[in-house]
Formats: C-alpha cells, structure tokens, sequence
C-alpha cells in the first residue's frame, strides 16, 4: 500500500517537476541573454556599429569615366570618319554607254546627232559632270559642324543615362550597408523574441497569462524574420549595440542650382539640340537642292559606209528648283528652335521644384534621425537605471517585462537604420541632377552626438 501511494504520487509530481525545470531553464536562459545584452550595450568596443563613409563622393564616377571614355573615342571616330567622307565628296560624275543596233539600216535620228552620223551600227560614249554644289567645295565646314554637335547630342545622352544607372547602383550600396546594420539589430531582436515566446507559451500552458501577448510576440517574430528574409545577404549578428553613428545632411539649395544654371544635364542636351537646329538652318540653302555642272562629253560612232566619227563636247548641265522649298525648310527649324528655347524655362522650374522637394523631405528626415538618436540615448540612460536598479532589488522581479525594455532599445536602432537609408536615397536623387562633382559639395554633414 505505501508502495502504490508512492508510485502513484511520482506520477502526479512528475509533470509539476517537469514544468519546475522548464521554468528554472527559461529564467536561467532570460538572465544570461540580460547579461549579453548589457555587456553588448554599455561595454565599448573597439569595432563600432556605424555607417562608415558616406558614400556619395565617388558615386561610381572613377568606374563610369573609363566607360564614357572608350565610348566618347567610339563617337569621335565615327565623326571623324563623317568629316572625311564629307572631304571626300567631289562631286564629280562619270557616265557612259555603249550599245549596237540590230537593225543598222532604219535611218533614225540619234539626240542631236545630224544626219552625218545618224546611220550608224554601233555607239559608245563617255561623259564627265562635276557638281561642285555636291562636293565638298560648297559648305563643308557647316555640315562638318553639324556631324560634330549631333556627336555632342549622343554623348550627352550617353551621360544621362550613366547617371541614371550610377543613381542605381548607388542605391543599390545604400541599401545592402542599410541591410547589414538593420540585420545586425534584427538578428538580437528576433532572439529576444524567441525567448519571450518560449517564456510566454510556458505561462500559458500554466494558465498564468492569456494569449494576448503570445500573439503579439508572434507577429512581431514573424515581421523581424520576413525583414530578414528579404536581405540580400545572410548578415551575421551585430558585434556591439552601443549605438549606430549618424548625421544630419543640409543641402545648400541656392548653390546647387546655380552651379545647375550651366552645368544641369538636360539644359546642355537642349542647348545642345537648338545649336544643332542652328546649324542645319545655315546649311538649308536654295543652292543646296539646285543641280548645276559643267561637262565634257565624248561620242563615238561606228558606221558601215563612212568609218567611225567621233565627238567632243563641252557644256553646263543644270537644274534649278522653282520653289520656295528652302524657305519653308528654315521657317520649320526656326519654329523648332523656338519651341526648344521656351522649354528651358520649364525645365528650370521642374528642376527647381523637384530640388525643393527633395531638400524639404531631406530636412524632414534630418528631424527624424535626430529625434530618434535623442531617443535611443534616452532609452540607453533609461536601461542603465534599470539595471543598476535590478542589481539592488529584492525578491523576484519581472524578467519578461525587461527584454521587452532591451527590444525597444532595438527598435530604435532599426527605425535609426531606416531613416538614414531614406534620407541617403533623397541625397542620391539630388546627386542625378549632377554630372561633374559630388552632391556633397552643396552639403553639409554634421555628426551626432549624444
């Protein structure tokens, strides 16, 4: 009998103690991840958690110079190769014909031959224009100059669009150092977390607390590991989280679009365009259609009664347009001038506007960051009260409700991380509308101290 009341009493106890142990591992396991925290946070190190250089200043521009080197050389010799086959146009013509007659003995009259030679069996003749309008006598400089500034046009072009692709690809490194710093703080987050559930879920099994706050860890696991999931990289934990470097960025507006006034990119490729139009309104001339050449022409007859005849002749050959073509030409370049020289206000004012834009919402991120750093210096005053605090407590206290403290440090560290990455992509918007210096030289950084 005292046997069976003791097995049957091991049996009873033997949950109890289970969930004894559990809870004696999880507190064991909460107190060493405080102390890991604490030594993360408050201990200096000698590599800290920052942003490094900012990096605007290169913008990729050493890579995409060697680029638009070879390119702008490709261009230059395609218009070096235009210029000489303009040098090489003279304009002169040779033609010719010979043919026989099957039936010699029709007497027909050949095109201004006399009846001497029109009975003939056999024809051969060779003639010699030089259309000195076409050769490269007649204006080669101005259509020179146009092959030169449409060249100017495509490497402008050329620019552009490498700055949109640098744009990119500075983005593109913005992000991936955003992403390394933010998995740094997520990755302790998400550990945190996985306590703070495995803690909640053995109060609930105890009918200790409701659901409530299970759920909430949850999804906020999920959200820190989907975040996670979508990096580029597999970024290994942060070594420290005593704080994350940053600074403020001030754009001097009023500079920027002065040095913009003679350099933007979109107003030289119009520039560019009108001195094109300029220049083929000079080069539209009435001569430019009209045909004129001066021949010599050489016949030879082959007859049956009389022996060959030959004959020399010597001429002007012309065609000469009765329009008003030419005029009507430069009156639509002219009209296509004006129409590009009115929208170089408007680019200006879209230039400015979207400056305005970018600035605003710059100096908007500037007050976030600022206010997230005065935060987390806050918060990190607030933990080492806490823990000195904790140090000097009597009895039990709640461990659950101090991991959630270590996660809202964390999370300002995340939100830090963010606004500095959005504010780094509105700099690098700025930097689009540069094509040869840094953004940086309108700015100024200044770091933050707390």
């Amino acid at each position: 009998m005292k046997h069976t009341f003791i097995i049957i009493l091991s049996l009873l106890c033997s949950p109890l103690l289970s969930f004894a142990q559990q809870g004696a591992d999880l507190l064991q396991q909460m107190d060493s991840r405080i102390l890991q925290l604490d030594s993360l946070i408050f201990t200096p190190h000698a590599v800290n958690v920052n942003r490094g250089a900012i990096p605007f200043s290169a913008l990729g521009i050493e890579r995409a110079e060697a680029h638009d080197s070879v390119y702008a050389q490709a261009v230059n010799a395609t218009v070096e190769a235009k210029i000489a086959a303009i040098k090489a146009e003279t304009g002169i013509q040779l033609t010719g014909q010979t043919y026989y007659r099957l039936d010699n003995a029709l007497s027909l009259h050949d095109d201004g031959d006399g009846p001497e030679v029109s009975r003939y069996k056999a024809k051969i003749q060779a003639e010699v224009r030089w259309y000195f309008l076409q050769s490269a006598l007649f204006k080669p400089q101005g259509r020179a100059n146009e092959a030169r500034l449409q060249a100017k046009i495509d490497l402008l072009q050329h620019e552009r669009d490498r700055i949109d692709l640098t744009i990119y690809r500075q983005k593109e490194l913005l992000r991936w150092m955003s992403d390394s710093l933010l998995a740094g703080v997520l990755h302790h987050r998400v550990r945190n977390l996985q306590l703070l559930q495995s803690a909640n879920v053995y109060l609930l099994e105890n009918e200790n607390i409701s659901s409530d706050d299970l759920l909430r860890v949850l999804d906020s696991k999920a959200q820190a590991e989907r975040q996670l999931a979508t990096m580029s990289s597999p970024f290994q934990e942060a070594i420290t989280l005593a704080d994350i470097e940053a600074w403020t960025i001030d754009v001097d507006t009023a500079a920027l679009m002065q040095h913009l006034r003679s350099t933007q990119i979109d107003l030289r490729l119009l520039q560019a365009r009108i001195d094109l139009l300029e220049q083929r309104s000079k080069n539209e001339s009435w001569w430019a259609s009209a045909r004129v050449a001066p021949f010599v022409r050489y016949s030879g007859y082959f007859r049956n009664e009389l022996g060959t005849s030959t004959n020399v002749d010597a001429g002007v050959s012309f065609t000469i347009p009765v329009n008003n073509e030419s005029k009507r030409k430069r009156a639509v370049i002219r009209a296509q001038q004006a129409e590009l020289a009115a929208s170089e206000a408007d680019i200006m004012v879209q230039v400015s506007d979207k400056i305005g834009y970018l600035t605003q919402e710059i100096e908007r991120m500037n007050r976030a960051i600022l206010g997230e750093k005065s935060r987390i210096a806050d918060l990190k005053d607030y933990l080492a009260l806490r823990a000195r605090g904790y140090e000097n407590r009597r009895g039990e206290y709640s461990r659950l409700d101090r991991i959630k403290e270590y996660n809202s440090y964390l999370e300002c560290l995340e939100k830090l991380v963010e606004y500095q990455y959005r504010r780094d992509c509105l700099v690098a918007d700025l930097q689009a509308f540069l094509s040869d210096t840094s953004i940086l030289t309108f700015c100024n950084v200044l770091s933050i101290k707390y």
